[in-house]
């Protein structure tokens, strides 16, 4: 038996999706009754008259609904749920995908400019502090990516990539690259809790088929690469 969706729970989603109060009201009276005047939307939603005219408008160009005239009278219809849901998403990704293009164009600019600046610092002057997980993730992954002959580790908890699958699956990749190109990778890894065997055995698996030279040990004293 399906759950029926409460008010506030799809007015909550609808406003998620960048839709207000008023506009989420209005559609869903329309999908009620298919077919309203703006004095029906009045009546059902308490949205005022004068209000209705103008969301109405808003959500006729932003394609949730269509305008009918019938005589003299104009009727307002819901478009369907997967089109008008759509529609409001499409707009979303379009801005999403131009600022990916946007940040793939400054990285190509900014990226020489981090590269000559790197060559004016001595490795052996500071030690970087990283605090947070992702930054963790980041970093491990651009240091990986960068070997050129040889990558030795010791493999224990915690773990960069919770709780993001995603992520150990890009530090996955990251290595499969450089091994790839004639790297050689040795890891020592801490026998794993028994709940989470499973899963840290199909990771050692994985990289020891694609050319990892893996070993578990019961106990590592340290995390390191």
């Amino acid at each position: 038996m399906k759950k029926i969706m409460s008010k506030e729970d799809y007015n909550a989603l609808m406003q998620k999706l960048g839709v207000s109060e008023t506009e989420a009201k209005i559609y869903r009276a329309l999908l009620e009754r298919r077919e309203l005047s703006a004095l029906e939307i009045h009546e059902l939603t308490k949205v005022p008259r004068t209000k209705v005219y103008e969301v109405t408008q808003k959500m006729v160009l932003r394609g949730m609904c269509m305008e009918k005239q019938m005589g003299r009278k104009k009727k307002y219809q819901a478009i369907e749920p997967q089109r008008a849901l759509t529609n409001l998403v499409k707009p979303l990704e379009d801005q999403l995908n131009e600022q990916k293009d946007i940040a793939t164009d400054l990285i190509k600019m900014v990226d020489p400019i981090y590269d000559r600046g790197m060559k004016k610092v001595q490795n052996l002057e500071y030690i970087e502090i990283i605090h947070d997980r992702p930054s963790i993730h980041e970093r491990y992954v651009s240091l990986v990516k960068n070997t050129k002959k040889e990558l030795l580790g010791f493999v224990k908890p915690p773990f960069a990539h919770r709780p993001a699958k995603k992520k150990l699956i890009e530090q996955e990749n990251a290595e499969y690259g450089i091994l790839k190109k004639g790297v050689i990778i040795r890891v020592l890894y801490e026998f794993p809790d028994p709940a989470e065997f499973s899963e840290r055995l199909q990771h050692i698996r994985s990289v020891a088929k694609r050319g990892e030279r893996s070993r578990v040990i019961e106990h590592l004293p340290i995390k390191m690469y």
